[in-house]
């Protein structure tokens, strides 16, 4: 009778168990991957000019960080006769939420972009985004959804919103450290991402559905496969799995530069 009772207690703590599990993992990811509201910014008070001298802001994750876009970005306007000034801030390990707040926090704060955004001369924004949100499969709504608020915010600053498609890049070497890691890992896996590990190309095309046909000529697209669709095929252009190396900086920053003097030529006619 003892052995009986044990057993129906053993499988009553096993089931309070489960549940309890289940209610903080759905808690817990509900408010992890929630989706941030339009924030309503002042007016610019200069108006954005189209001229030689071009000011770009460039804000993102890890390959923002440490201006490694700067230097390539600048020297890809300038042969192109166009004066250029850059401002850059990137958080390592950031997701489309994490940059589109950052661009919100107190100046003072670590990676505050706020002072970007209201830079009054900024012409350009450039926004780096996506590896994060496509190696922790936060889904492609959250990645859509967030890098199209950072678009909107300088749209209504009087900015002109370059967004990078999310990168190429070898998202399948990646495996969570830890079992919490592995746990949440995995059930994003199956909840945002269907079960589907390479996911960039499915992004991609949510964000392009995304925006609002009303603003479809106010942003500018950069494709990243014109520096290479196969991460596989091209790890020559890349420091490990996640980080280009000096030359796919350089041929990123061209594949930019071109991007926005393509556009500012056209605004010229």
């Amino acid at each position: 009778m003892n052995t009986q009772l044990l057993r129906a207690s053993l499988f009553i703590l096993i089931g309070i168990s489960g549940l309890l599990v289940l209610f903080f993992s759905y808690t817990y990811i509900a408010k992890d991957t929630s989706l941030d509201s339009f924030i309503t910014l002042p007016d610019r008070t200069t108006p954005s000019q189209v001229t030689d001298q071009i000011n770009i802001g460039i804000i993102g994750d890890s390959w923002v960080s440490g201006k490694k876009i700067d230097q390539p970005l600048e020297q890809a306007m300038s042969a192109s006769g166009f004066e250029t000034k850059i401002i850059s801030s990137g958080q390592p390990g950031a997701t489309s939420r994490d940059i589109y707040r950052n661009l919100f926090l107190d100046k003072s704060a670590r990676y505050s972009s706020n002072a970007l955004l209201m830079d009054e001369d900024i012409d350009y924004l450039v926004i780096v985004a996506g590896v994060n949100d496509s190696v922790q499969h936060y889904g492609a709504s959250f990645y859509a959804h967030h890098t199209l608020l950072v678009a909107q915010t300088a749209l209504a600053r009087g900015i002109i919103p370059v967004i990078v498609e999310v990168p190429e890049y070898g998202i399948e070497k990646f495996s969570p450290s830890g079992l919490i890691s592995w746990y949440m890992n995995t059930l994003y896996l199956w909840i945002f991402d269907h079960g589907n590990k390479k996911v960039m190309k499915s992004y991609r095309s949510e964000l392009r559905k995304s925006i609002p046909q009303n603003i479809t000529d106010k942003v500018i697209m950069v494709d990243f496969s014109m520096i290479t669709e196969d991460y596989e095929t091209s790890k020559y252009l890349y420091d490990d799995p996640a980080h280009l190396n000096r030359e796919g900086n350089v041929r990123l920053g061209k594949l930019i530069g071109n991007s926005i003097i393509e556009w500012q030529k056209k605004s010229r006619h």
